[in-house]
């Protein structure tokens, strides 16, 4: 083999990489003495992030650990040198290794720089070698020529070299590549690439939202975008932020544009007014959503008369709950000797019976006879952008918060208030460059692919959850055990407390929280009389197993024999589970089912432990798009302190998977063939 200068460039593909074994004496002045760490930038080498890293503008995607600027338990998300995963590691420690991770796009190339511990000059003889992920072996084995590796000239800045690679992708690659940097044939460090074979893309749609005396009679195409979309929101999404997780964007043909009635908004207590502005009630803005997501589709599909049918039977829902509410409040928690006394005091049925919910009954009944469906957004391959020159956000009267936009988390669309757009005016006007109101859409947009904030600990707060719901199921064991051994006569009502009990959720829902489907499979099909009236759930999803009436039948009798609907296309396998609902419920049964249940909130519950802490104080990540840049409890108050390092830039690789997972299964994103 002949000598090369490796001062020189010289590519590297697997098959190449001995190459930098010849001649080491040449270059024996140079030594190794710590680990080798990639980095994306010269000022990174110096641990800069956010604005400090004036040579970072996040046109490819890059994660590296750190322990100061990252989610501490982030760590389980990532590799050690070795290429093992740390997914079951406790803690790591300053001295620990954690492979960073690059994405980059096919036949792109991106350069970075390659720095060792405490030495200079050693790592102009480290060697490099790809292999890609083996999914059977469960290690980086396979032989692959899909990247190229090239070392660069180093750069020479006050004396000081800077030592480069060019990492090319010649090809799409299924699995992730490491690529690990040797030293007399060890490895001293590594880096992980992103597999790139599957790339994504959603569909922009903008919708210009205007709030007037009088509706619009139906939806408007504008003749050009928002410049603001077009040219500064879009651009960011494809070249500064989304694109690190795989994910660009287009503008859909045209924006849409929509009036709705001022007044209607304010008498469902959505808006206020303040100092001659109109303010979103923040508190309201998941009922906000859902009424411009509903009222937009049914433009869209021209259906605002269907839009109001349904609106009207929610209305009729609400009033038959409340009215329901007023006669029954068993609570969420089993109580046998309660259930006993609602049966004997024929609770639910006089509930149902009463003026209030009949009269609401008779005429949602009426009108369900109109009824063809709900009004949804056609989500498929596509994300909104809702926005409004007529809108800003606050809590309360006085509040100065300045909220640029809000998403629902995993809903897929995004609310841009004024501010937002009177902010980029002001930017243009003052000829500044300032992308942030660019940053703080993309923010909402990573809620709305799923994403949560870097400083909640969401896992913690399941866990939370879980564990009391498991304290409640036991609690439920106990008094069933205690019980049963004082007297069997309770036995009979364990089925009715059962419902009883169950009714809970339901009644306690808000008004926008209802859906026709929700309404009648958890309330109405437990009063249903007959068949002629079987509910929407029924008639229309197919679903078997619905108890018919039970709770007017069991209040009746409480020996009467629950009756399961269901019709002659039912499978054995769902016979035998009508059979089982139908058997009478026993002291033993419901114990053992509490039982099942908390084996399954359990494992549930151990899953959500591993995630606990993965948390950072808000802030500290310096430029996660996920943070806010304000110190504190500030939940996007721009009136708190700021910290003068921060800048939005990246996305962590853990996010990037989540943002692709929610995006493929509730269908925003499609695959770019």
């Amino acid at each position: 083999m002949k000598n090369i200068d490796i001062r020189n460039l010289a590519k590297i593909g697997v098959a190449d990489v001995d190459v930098y074994k010849t001649d080491r004496r040449k270059y024996s002045k140079y030594k190794l003495e710590g680990d080798v760490t990639f980095y994306r930038s010269k000022t990174s080498i110096e641990d800069k992030l956010g604005n400090e890293d004036s040579q970072y503008f996040g046109k490819f995607g890059y994660d590296r650990y750190s322990l100061v600027t990252s989610p501490q338990k982030s760590f389980i998300y990532y590799f050690d040198k070795n290429g093992k995963s740390l997914k079951d590691a406790k803690a790591i420690s300053i001295n620990d290794y954690v492979c960073p991770y690059l994405s980059i796009w096919p036949k792109t190339e991106v350069s970075l720089y390659v720095k060792a511990k405490g030495t200079s000059g050693g790592e102009e003889i480290l060697e490099y070698e790809c292999k890609e992920w083996d999914k059977n072996a469960q290690t980086f084995s396979k032989t692959t020529s899909k990247l190229n590796i090239t070392k660069k000239d180093p750069e020479i800045l006050n004396n000081i070299k800077y030592f480069k690679i060019n990492i090319e992708c010649k090809e799409s690659f299924e699995n992730d590549i490491s690529i690990v940097a040797k030293y007399n044939n060890q490895i001293v460090g590594r880096l992980i690439v992103k597999a790139n074979s599957k790339l994504y893309r959603t569909t922009i749609q903008p919708v210009l939202i205007n709030f007037g005396k009088k509706a619009s009679t139906e939806l408007a195409s504008l003749p050009k975008h928002d410049d603001f979309i077009e040219n500064k929101l879009l651009p960011y999404f494809n070249n500064k932020s989304f694109n690190q997780a795989y994910i660009q964007a287009t503008l859909a043909p045209t924006t849409k544009t929509v009036t709705f009635s001022l007044d209607e908004f304010m008498n469902k207590k959505l808006f206020f007014t303040d100092e001659g502005k109109l303010r979103l009630d923040r508190s309201q803005k998941l009922a906000y959503n859902n009424l411009i997501e509903s009222r937009f589709a049914a433009y869209n599909s021209d259906a605002q008369e269907k839009q109001t049918i349904n609106e009207e039977l929610m209305t009729l829902a609400y009033e038959m709950i409340q009215g329901f509410k007023d006669k029954f409040n068993f609570g969420k928690t089993s109580d046998l000797k309660k259930a006993a006394k609602f049966y004997e005091e024929k609770r639910a049925t006089n509930a149902w019976k009463s003026d209030r919910v009949n009269k609401a009954y008779q005429k949602y009944k009426e009108l369900k006879k109109k009824y063809k469906g709900d009004n949804t957004i056609n989500k498929n391959n596509i994300t909104y952008l809702f926005y409004s020159n007529d809108l800003e956000s606050a809590r309360t009267k006085g509040e100065k918060d300045n909220v640029r936009a809000f998403s629902a988390t995993g809903f897929g669309t995004v609310h841009i208030f004024n501010h937002a757009l009177e902010a980029n005016k002001r930017a243009e006007k003052e000829r500044k460059q300032d992308d942030k109101t660019e940053a703080l859409i993309i923010h909402e947009l990573g809620h709305a692919f799923g994403l949560n904030h870097t400083m909640e600990d969401v896992a913690k707060r399941s866990v939370e959850r879980i564990q009391g719901e498991i304290d409640a199921k036991e609690k439920e064991i106990q008094n069933f055990l205690t019980l049963k051994q004082k007297s069997s006569e309770y036995e009979k009502y364990i089925r009715l407390d059962w419902i009883y009990s169950g009714l809970y959720d339901i009644l306690s829902q808000k008004k926008e929280e209802l859906s026709v489907e929700s309404f009648e499979s958890s309330f109405l099909v437990y009063f249903i009389k007959d068949i002629e009236d079987k509910c929407w759930y029924y008639e229309h999803m197919k679903v078997k197993n619905i108890f018919n009436s039970v709770i007017l039948h069991m209040e009746e009798n409480i020996d009467a024999k629950v009756v399961v609907l269901h019709d002659q296309t039912e499978t054995e396998q769902e016979k035998q589970e009508r059979v089982e609902r139908e058997t009478p419920l026993t002291f033993n049964s419901i114990i053992q089912t509490r039982r099942n249940e908390i084996i399954a909130l359990q494992a549930n519950k151990s899953r959500q432990e591993k995630q606990i802490g993965i948390v950072l104080p808000q802030t500290e990540t310096l430029e996660n798009f996920l943070d806010y840049s304000q110190y504190g409890d500030a939940d996007g108050n721009e009136a708190a302190p700021r910290n003068s390092k921060f800048e939005y830039k990246s996305f962590y690789q853990w996010q990037w998977k989540k943002m692709i997972d929610t995006g493929v299964k509730n269908n925003y994103l499609r695959l770019i063939e």
